[in-house]
């Protein structure tokens, strides 16, 4: 055999077991995972929030309220935010529902778009250290409908969380 076909037998040995490592989570201790672009950025809205989400402009179906958001890490992808969305109504906290956030990176926002039943918009945050900012803008008009001012708390600073199952998606 070469010198050649051994260099390129070793090469093609060396990278699928690099690959079957990666791929059931062994990775020799010594090497270092890469960030995912975006990573550490997600990671300012991961926790729980706690503030109010006013309504905008001529809506009498739209009510002020007193929201607690969770943002979680989603499995598998952390450029992703799941957010379980609440509201407190007589000191209790009801859902109103997740929906997945992806990071922006030229707005520094997550942001998802959505549709459920007849309303179509995109939710966007931001977060600066402990506060974070929200707004609802209605498609196709781009009309800003919600304003939303929160800052982080402990989850033992507020009502306690509704179980998983009752989050629409």
């Amino acid at each position: 055999m070469s010198a050649r076909r051994v260099a390129w037998t070793a090469l093609a040995a060396l990278l699928l077991s690099a690959a079957v490592g990666y791929a059931t989570g062994q990775l020799p201790p010594t090497e270092s995972r890469k960030p995912i672009p975006g990573e550490d950025e997600v990671a300012l809205f991961k926790g729980t929030w706690t503030g109010t989400s006013k309504c905008l402009g001529d809506h009498p179906a739209c009510k002020d309220e007193i929201v607690v958001y969770r943002f979680v890490p989603f499995v598998g992808a952390p450029w992703q935010l799941r957010l379980l969305a609440d509201k407190i109504i007589d000191g209790k906290r009801e859902p109103m529902g997740a929906l997945m956030f992806l990071y922006d990176r030229p707005t520094h926002t997550m942001r998802c778009e959505f549709t459920r039943r007849t309303t179509h918009g995109i939710w966007s945050y931001a977060a600066q250290g402990d506060s974070l900012v929200g707004q609802l803008i209605l498609l196709p008009d781009y009309e800003k409908v919600r304003d939303v001012h929160a800052h982080r708390v402990l989850e033992s600073d507020v009502p306690k969380a509704p179980p998983l199952s009752d989050y629409d998606e």
